[in-house]
């Protein structure tokens, strides 16, 4: 769902394209951005989902380079998305988009 402020209300959204529990969101341009989480079968995701709130549409961007969970943290700086953290298996790693690309950053 999501909450029109303008008009005090909640109005329904079309489904995301995949199930998601425990994802990380962030606020990029005015879009919101889905990021990892896990499946129905407990399965770390490296899927980010955008959500477009002018058009109410959903679609998929280029996945992280590192599945991730529900204890990753995200933050936008400048036009950068950051992802650190929750990684199975691997040590906690730095992500950052860049024009829809992602790229290592330094291992922490």
């Amino acid at each position: 769902e999501e909450y029109v402020a303008s008009e005090r209300r909640w109005v329904s959204v079309p489904d995301m394209p995949r199930a998601v529990n425990g994802a990380a969101a962030v606020v990029l341009e005015g879009r919101l951005l889905v990021i990892g989480g896990d499946d129905k079968y407990g399965e770390l995701l490296s899927a980010v989902l955008e959500y477009n709130p002018g058009d109410r549409s959903w679609r998929e961007l280029p996945s992280l380079l590192t599945a991730r969970g529900a204890y990753c943290g995200v933050a936008v700086l400048g036009a950068d998305v950051v992802v650190i953290g929750e990684v199975a298996d691997g040590p906690v790693t730095i992500v950052v988009e860049r024009y829809n690309r992602w790229s290592s950053g330094k291992s922490q």
